[in-house]
């Protein structure tokens, strides 16, 4: 799926007068998939300790979350992610995350 999809934009949300409906993943697109097994790609932006980014050139990176045993891709090298849909929260808003279960479920392209 594209990166934009992964996570699901808003479903019926609206934050006044009361919260209702569900808030979406920020700049997301389609049904909500939290939980749901994806698979995403795109090309490595940044890494951290335990976390590394792609970004498909649809709207916004998504955020890759491993394990201590995996293996963190090299910057700038292209890999296919297939993980649990998820997401992280900074201040008010949702951001896309996915959780592979292991090295394999890496693959560079």
């Amino acid at each position: 799926m594209p990166n934009r999809s992964v996570g699901g934009g808003d479903f019926f949300y609206s934050a006044t007068p009361l919260k209702k409906g569900q808030k979406g993943i920020a700049q997301a697109s389609g049904l909500n998939n939290i939980g749901l097994l994806i698979c995403t790609s795109g090309r490595v932006t940044s890494t951290g300790t335990d976390f590394f980014y792609i970004d498909d050139g649809s709207i916004a990176p998504v955020k890759v979350v491993v394990g201590p045993d995996v293996t963190i891709p090299g910057q700038n090298s292209f890999v296919t992610v297939t993980g649990a849909s998820s997401c992280f929260r900074v201040g008010d808003d949702l951001y896309r995350l996915v959780r592979p279960a292991s090295q394999s479920d890496i693959v560079p392209r």
